[in-house]
């Protein structure tokens, strides 16, 4: 059973826009709230990877 989790900063309706995750096993599953039935999977270094970058040029994207 999955069990998708956002962020707090999302929003709390069911129309935000927002990415979820699922951690399942030693790998990450990641979708788009608006479009649920699209996945990307992640390894756990993947992910990892994924994520460091994300925090050291999330606030370049803006």
């Amino acid at each position: 059973m999955s069990r998708w989790r956002k962020s707090s900063r999302s929003g709390a309706t069911d129309n935000s826009e927002c990415v979820e995750i699922d951690f399942t096993g030693p790998t990450a599953v990641l979708r788009d709230s608006k479009n649920p039935a699209e996945t990307i999977f992640f390894s756990g270094s993947s992910f990892r990877a994924f994520v460091g970058l994300a925090c050291r040029y999330g606030d370049a994207a803006r």
